[in-house]
């Protein structure tokens, strides 16, 4: 049985080598810790880091608000 004819048989949805890595880099993006590692996810996946942000910003929502947060927090304990 073809790959294509088992995944049509058991209802599942078409897999591709694209759809894998941006999941992936969707998965790296949102658990890096620092602009470090984002310049690394960057390196690794050939893109700029310009284009890294433009292409996953959507799963950092939050970071806008942690970073005031923890600046927060710096300027607090100072």
């Amino acid at each position: 049985m073809s790959y294509k004819t088992h995944h049509t048989k058991v209802g599942l949805q078409r897999l591709t080598f694209h759809g894998l890595r941006h999941t992936a880099a969707t998965h790296m993006v949102r658990n890096a810790t620092d602009v470090g590692e984002l310049r690394a996810i960057a390196d690794l996946l050939g893109h700029s880091p310009e284009m890294l942000m433009n292409t996953y910003a959507h799963v950092l929502p939050n970071s806008r608000l942690a970073v005031v947060e923890r600046l927060a927090t710096r300027r607090s304990s100072s």
